[in-house]
């Protein structure tokens, strides 16, 4: 049932086209697997999609500190059963990312992929958007601002809107997907 992004092919992987740099390609082609993205086939086609290091020219010294994001812009399929449905097919602009710790570094990454989300919206202008992943920093951030825009932003996208629910919160409590794995169970 479920197909996969990124795959040879599809879009563009970093990797597949390094520009004369083939560690930095392989290297880029890695991270992007590491944010595979899984959709059913029998209800979507995928039509483009990009993947990789968010800032593959700013590799940082400490590796784990790369950005890397996989987007897909997936198109449903025709309903089987209604031929005769007026229902337009939609397309979707699906991205995953991983926003690393440092936070000047973390923000350029925002603006990047705010950049490759404006470029397909371009290719698809009707495209619904969905942003996911782990940002590793408060919605009162400058990266996480960054990443959902402003309401006079120019690159296209607009406001992102955020569906998690923080009402649950209470004051003080510390939110989030840091668990301080040690690999020690």
């Amino acid at each position: 049932w479920y197909e996969h992004f990124p795959r040879a092919g599809v879009g563009n992987v970093a990797g597949d086209n390094p520009d004369g740099h083939e560690l930095l390609g392989m290297v880029s082609e890695t991270f992007a697997s590491l944010n595979t993205l899984f959709y059913r086939a029998d209800r979507y086609e995928i039509i483009d999609g990009e993947a990789g290091l968010a800032l593959p020219e700013q590799l940082q010294k400490d590796a784990t500190e790369n950005t890397f994001f996989t987007l897909a812009v997936l198109r449903e399929k025709p309903s089987p059963q209604g031929a005769g449905s007026q229902k337009p097919e939609a397309t979707w602009i699906v991205v995953d990312t991983h926003l690393r710790h440092q936070e000047t570094f973390a923000e350029k990454c925002a603006v990047e992929i705010r950049n490759k989300i404006s470029g397909m919206l371009k290719k698809y202008p009707a495209a619904h958007v969905v942003l996911m992943g782990d940002m590793n920093h408060d919605r009162v951030s400058k990266i996480y601002a960054a990443l959902v825009g402003g309401a006079g932003a120019a690159d296209g996208v607009g406001v992102l809107t955020d569906s998690f629910d923080y009402s649950k919160k209470r004051p003080g409590e510390a939110w989030g997907n840091w668990h301080a794995f040690t690999g020690i169970p």
